[in-house]
């Protein structure tokens, strides 16, 4: 992970009057913005459901927050004790019918903030493996490294887009209106990328804890 207060230091010097809180805010919204748009930060849990219970907590982490649950899988062990999985599609958690039998769960769906629920709901034990988007917390003090590395030009030109076009003595809409240029490009080439699967760039993978509600 990289301290924020290390990468705002070339912000900084284009607004060296701007108080450095002042900074670091425009910072991470900047990167929140970002992952929020693009739905490129992951994180990858594994976790074990249990019979008879559909809903989950996501639990929590100070530095990111979950805004989607993109991608799950099953694992189930065949009689021939190999595990296969087997893809399963988000849906409306409107749909389920709370009548279905509990059995092998199809599908899932992702209920704000943080929290996942299952349909059908489990029979038994199944393991799950889920692909998470997440963004940074709005206090957090560090940016996964994976994230930095490949975009972080984009992260500061969204906080200087947003320090330039401010009321005070170093306001520049010119040169604001480039650096949202550059942020709304990457935006763009990063949702290019979820769309092509990642094939072309790096996936962020790290775990959470998971919570039986």
């Amino acid at each position: 992970m990289a301290d924020v207060i290390d990468l705002i230091a070339r912000v900084q010097q284009r607004v060296p009057k701007a108080p450095m809180l002042v900074v670091r805010d425009a910072y991470v919204a900047a990167v929140r913005d970002w992952c929020g748009q693009t739905r490129w930060a992951r994180d990858t849990l594994e976790a074990t459901l249990v019979a008879d219970t559909a809903d989950y907590s996501l639990g929590s982490d100070p530095f990111l927050e979950i805004i989607d649950v993109p991608v799950g899988k099953l694992m189930v062990t065949l009689s021939t004790g190999r595990i296969t999985e087997i893809p399963m599609k988000p849906s409306d958690p409107h749909s389920f019918d709370g009548n279905t039998p509990f059995t092998q769960p199809r599908t899932y769906a992702y209920i704000p903030e943080s929290d996942i629920t299952f349909y059908p709901t489990p029979d038994k034990t199944y393991g799950v493996v889920l692909e998470l988007a997440v963004q940074p917390t709005r206090s957090t003090t560090q940016i996964p490294d994976k994230v930095v590395a490949k975009h972080w030009r984009a992260f500061e030109a969204g906080a200087l887009a947003h320090l330039l076009m401010l009321p005070e003595p170093w306001k520049d809409p010119v040169i604001a209106k480039v650096e949202e240029s550059i942020f709304k490009a990457s935006v763009n080439n990063a949702k290019a990328d979820v769309a092509r699967g990642f094939q072309s760039g790096t996936v962020l993978i790290r775990r959470l804890p998971w919570i039986v509600g």
